[in-house]
């Protein structure tokens, strides 16, 4: 009993500084001036955490009390119904997480050059919002910041920003166009995610990730160039963009999700990067030819599936792998080359394809896994000495 109660006691010391820290931070002293509450922080600069008024266009201030302030709180104008206009004073360098979350009438935003964070959520639910200009010293931008501001028409990415993250634009309508730095190395998951109008979104030379449904259901996008140096495309990242008719991909791509291009149903021509000469184009449901350069490991689940319009693939040498419904359902698939580094099909992977002749490695796993599927297939020697 007395080593539990000893234990019990170690345990409770070990915890009273974080007691003590959470403690301090729900207490820490507020003050009022007019309809702001604020509080100082640890440089004698004041951050508001609270506006109380209903104004339209509230005057912001850039002191209060003697103390400059440097912050909007985390949810300080959170679901003001009455504001309009936020005209965010100089001197503020932050905005804070939800600070402006649900404010559904609030139009434009001003923020001075001092601003050079904003939080996760901040304009959260803003769906009025359509004047917005970010400053070029801004150094973060919070996800889903801008989550479902349906009429924000246009978004220009400041160049200090490394990463667009997860959710940042997600839903926002009426957004048409984007202008993304080179100073972005990735752009997160459903960043851009139902962004129905979105038509121009030229990626950046220092891209090397597009995260999962990253441009989903962008149904107006119409012309895609991956830039060299992207090496993992995520799931869903381009599914459902009706209106992508050209989608040029370097080889530096190592790494395609699942349903990637799924439901791209207009791109038609096979194109190469003609600037490198070293891309290929993944041409969604309109394909009819479609070469798969061996820097891309992993043909993943569903990714062709249903593209009655294919008539031939060509997996290069350093593919190893074809998932699931990879491209099941390609009615009119006839020929299939195959090379010897391919370790691993799934089972469903050619389901439904029943035109199909794979050409094959003698001894390969590609021809065991024909045999055992009872699909059509030659040994390429074989095939090359037919066409002799």
């Amino acid at each position: 009993m007395k080593k539990l109660l000893l234990c019990a006691a170690a345990l409770l010391l070990l915890a009273l500084p974080c007691l003590a820290e959470e403690s301090g931070e729900a207490a820490r002293e507020t003050f009022t001036a007019g309809d702001y509450t604020y509080a100082l922080l640890d440089d004698g600069t004041a951050e508001i955490v609270r506006y109380a008024g209903n104004l339209a266009t509230p005057a912001i201030p850039s002191e209060v009390d003697g103390h400059p302030v440097t912050g909007i709180g985390d949810g300080a104008f959170a679901s003001n119904w009455g504001l309009r206009n936020a005209i965010i004073p100089d001197g503020v360098r932050r905005i804070g997480d939800a600070a402006f979350d649900g404010c559904e009438l609030l139009r434009s935003v001003f923020l001075p050059d001092s601003v050079t964070e904003i939080g996760d959520n901040a304009f959260y639910y803003c769906w009025s919002l359509s004047t917005l200009s970010m400053p070029e010293q801004m150094t973060a931008l919070g996800e889903r910041a801008f989550g479902f501001c349906e009429s924000l028409p246009r978004a220009d990415i400041p160049a200090g920003i490394r990463e667009i993250r997860p959710g940042t634009f997600w839903g926002c309508g009426r957004l048409a166009a984007v202008t993304i730095p080179d100073s972005v190395t990735a752009i997160g998951e459903y960043a851009f995610y139902d962004c129905r109008k979105l038509k121009e979104a030229s990626l950046p030379a220092g891209l090397t990730v597009i995260g999962d449904h990253a441009f989903n259901a962008c149904v107006s996008l119409t012309d895609v160039t991956i830039p060299d140096g992207v090496t993992s495309i995520g799931e869903g990242a381009f599914m459902g963009c009706q209106g992508l008719t050209k989608l040029i991909i370097p080889e530096s791509v190592t790494s395609i999700g699942d349903w990637g291009f799924a439901f791209c149903v207009k791109i038609t021509g096979a194109a190469e990067d003609e600037s490198s000469r070293s891309g290929y184009v993944l041409e969604g449901y309109g394909l009819k030819r479609l070469v798969v350069p061996g820097s891309v490991a992993v043909i993943g689940n569903d990714t062709f599936s249903g593209n009655h319009l294919l008539t031939e693939v060509i997996l290069g040498e350093g593919v190893t792998a074809i998932g699931e419904n990879a491209f099941t359902s390609c009615l009119n698939l006839r020929s299939v080359t195959v090379p010897d580094s391919v370790t691993a099909i799934d089972a469903t992977a050619f389901s439904a394809c029943e035109n199909a002749t794979f050409t094959v490695g003698a001894g390969s796993f590609a021809e065991r896994f024909c045999r055992e599927q009872g699909l059509a297939y030659v040994c390429a020697g074989e095939a090359e000495s037919a066409e002799e």
